[in-house]
């Protein structure tokens, strides 16, 4: 593989930093408040930013490393509408979590990269992939 797919699968790896450390930074600024009123809400915080930094890490794995079980997990990582649309999803989950400039500037990278890979994928109907081969 070579070219396309490698700029592809480095622009994946970006998306999935931008969304680890969307999900870091939003862990140390937020204020999780554990009384009786807002125990419900600072729980459901919690779970939104785990799932954001658990999407984030797969497709680091399976782009960045190589690992075969995202992909299996997640086929839509196969392919590059498929990714597109989770790189799409993941850019939104960013921009709902880091609500200044830096999450403005990953949000938007992340969502043109989705795009970008979306409209590829349906113009040349690139067939699903296996996996990724490891960046290290």
């Amino acid at each position: 593989m070579g070219g396309i797919h490698t700029f592809h699968q480095l622009c994946m790896s970006l998306c999935a930093l931008v969304g680890i450390g969307g999900a870091g930074y939003a862990v140390a600024t937020t204020s999780f408040d554990f009384h009786a009123n807002a125990l419900q809400s600072s729980i459901v915080q919690i779970l939104l930013l785990g799932g954001l930094f658990a999407l984030s890490f797969l497709l680091f794995l399976a782009t960045a490393l190589g690992a075969a079980l995202p992909v299996r997990w997640f086929g839509m990582m196969g392919s590059f509408t498929g990714s597109g649309i989770y790189a799409i999803y993941l850019g939104l989950l960013v921009s709902h979590h880091v609500d200044n400039i830096v999450g403005t500037t990953g949000t938007f990278m992340c969502i043109a990269v989705g795009i970008a890979s979306a409209l590829y994928g349906l113009a040349w109907r690139e067939k699903d992939s296996s996996g990724y081969s490891a960046f290290v």
